[in-house]
């Protein structure tokens, strides 16, 4: 039912490449995701397990998103520790838990061979799901001070030698209700270790919308997190919005009201500035 093979990943060398995922490719990838967590961490196991089985797609997804968008060194800011996420999915295992599965992008970039180039920045220290799955798969892991917090002003990394990035995508970070930051303000914050025309990427997924989807509801419109120019991302999202899921994966709920939305529902949760 949530089998990957037949959704396409995309890939770039010099031009799009889109590669049909076949099934053994997803049974190999799936496999060695799920030896590992069994050898990290036995507390609540089917629920990493189910739950980083039902990340894959949004991985898949996420990672055409920044080949697509033609970046060649991202910075991904990455928001999972394992107390924030003690649990991926509801009680019943039918729901997953907001602002995860972003961090599955690094690891289908890696495993696929995709670019753009992607940076996951870590403390010194730092321990989770995600880190060591990251690390099984030999994604590439730089140094920061501290896990971010949007605003922050005093957070560092330690880029490669010779690297600027031209893109930095902030996956799921919180921030309080009737908060709102300036996009400047926080590209500012990042600018040393970038581009002078970098990308900030803001994914935030909204647990309203992803409630009202999975009722049949109508999409809602949300609130702005930064204030800001942003950047279309309409061409890119409704290109990755009809190439990347097979109209086979998921189950009815999913097939009847998120693959035919994709589009819809990255452009509400994926910003740009």
């Amino acid at each position: 039912m949530y089998e990957t093979s037949n959704n396409v990943v995309i890939s770039a060398n010099g031009e799009m490449n889109n590669l049909l995922i076949s099934e053994e490719a997803d049974a190999a990838l799936k496999l060695r995701i799920k030896d590992r967590i069994k050898t990290y961490n036995q507390s609540k196991l089917t629920d990493k397990l189910i739950g980083t089985d039902r990340h894959v797609i949004a991985g898949i997804v996420y990672s055409n998103f920044l080949t697509c968008s033609k970046y060649q060194n991202v910075l991904f800011v990455p928001s999972f520790r394992n107390g924030k996420f003690p649990t991926l999915m509801d009680a019943n295992y039918e729901t997953l838990k907001n602002n995860a599965s972003q961090h599955m992008t690094p690891i289908i970039n890696k495993y696929f061979g995709c670019s753009p180039n992607i940076w996951v920045a870590f403390p010194d220290g730092h321990t989770s799901l995600y880190q060591d799955l990251m690390l099984e798969f030999g994604c590439n892991i730089i140094d920061s001070n501290g896990m971010y917090a949007m605003g922050a002003d005093n957070y560092n990394v330690i880029p490669p030698e010779g690297v600027k990035f031209d893109a930095v995508f902030l996956a799921g970070h919180d921030i309080e209700d009737g908060t709102t930051f300036n996009a400047q303000d926080i590209k500012n914050d990042f600018a040393a270790y970038c581009t002078e025309d970098f990308d900030l990427i803001d994914d935030y997924q909204n647990d309203t919308l992803r409630q009202e989807i999975h009722r049949s509801n109508p999409i809602p419109e949300l609130t702005s997190r930064l204030i800001g120019t942003e950047k279309s991302v309409d061409s890119v999202v409704d290109y990755i919005g009809s190439n990347s899921i097979s109209e086979e994966y998921g189950n009815d709920n999913w097939k009847q009201n998120t693959t035919p939305k994709v589009a819809t529902i990255l452009k509400k949760i994926i910003k740009v500035y």
